[in-house]
């Protein structure tokens, strides 16, 4: 009995040490080679930091920046803020130096269709008038019966020249018939409604020219627009010619004249006393 009673303290005695012993294996071995297997209570301290790819100080190259871009193509169905958005985000990461690459590549290349339409003879040289052009001329639709009503409210200036006045005339125009082409979809229907609104344009720019050139033109009986712009730009050279008073501004010729008519009229009464 007594040799049993000492084996079974031992045995526990033994137990116990063995325990205590694997507790400080644990907890203080921590550069072995099964240190990295072992769960560690306290965090690394090195914080890790995230790598990242993109460079902010150089930035993206065009050709990378650009296919960030949406395509807008003007339909009912595409949002012009989205595109104005993805323009903005793209102009963010692409390089400074290429930035006006890149205004370039998005009006050439992710503007299309209608949209491109509604912008084609508007000037945009920077950001800023890429988005004012869009949100005015793309967001609101342009009707037939507002470019109708701003090429009939086109007029040649008192001192503007008529080759100004044709390429103002014919920027409105176009846009009409784009606007036309939009509203008709068949071949047919486009070709008779431009034909239309060319004829009615004929008789909106010679009402809107300048008097004097207007009457000459008038009297040649002009067949079509192009045939009237060329005829008002050669009578308008022949008036310069002929007369160098028609150049000058139309207030000052109406001083020249009425100065002209007073001198006239004191010459007379100073020759009728005299008689």
């Amino acid at each position: 009995m007594e040799i049993k009673y000492d084996t079974e303290t031992d045995q526990s005695l033994i137990n116990t040490h063995l325990e205590t012993a694997a507790d400080n294996v644990t907890d203080d071995e921590t550069d072995g080679p099964n240190a990295s297997q072992r769960p560690r209570a306290a965090s690394n301290r090195a914080a890790i930091k995230p790598r990242n790819n993109y460079n902010e100080d150089q930035g993206l190259e065009v050709d990378k920046a650009i296919r960030t871009v949406e395509t807008l193509r003007g339909r009912d169905d595409e949002s012009v803020e989205d595109f104005i958005l993805s323009v903005r985000k793209a102009r963010a990461r692409c390089k400074a130096s290429d930035r006006e690459l890149l205004l370039d590549l998005i009006l050439i290349e992710r503007i299309t269709d209608n949209a491109k339409r509604n912008i084609r003879y508007l000037k945009i040289n920077s950001f800023e008038d890429l988005y004012s052009c869009l949100r005015q001329h793309v967001l609101t639709p342009t009707t037939i019966s507002n470019c109708r009503d701003k090429l009939k409210n086109l007029k040649e200036g008192a001192t503007e020249s008529v080759q100004s006045f044709n390429s103002r005339f014919r920027q409105q125009l176009n846009e009409l018939n784009y606007a036309v082409q939009n509203e008709n979809r068949t071949p047919t229907e486009r070709r008779v409604a431009i034909d239309i609104e060319e004829r009615e344009a004929l008789k909106t720019y010679l009402l809107n020219l300048r008097y004097e050139i207007g009457q000459m033109v008038v009297s040649s009986d002009p067949k079509n627009l192009n045939l009237v712009q060329q005829l008002a730009a050669d009578r308008e050279q022949w008036l310069r010619e002929a007369n160098p008073v028609a150049n000058r501004p139309k207030n000052q010729s109406h001083n020249t004249t009425s100065i002209q008519a007073n001198y006239y009229r004191s010459t007379t009464t100073i020759f009728c006393s005299a008689t």
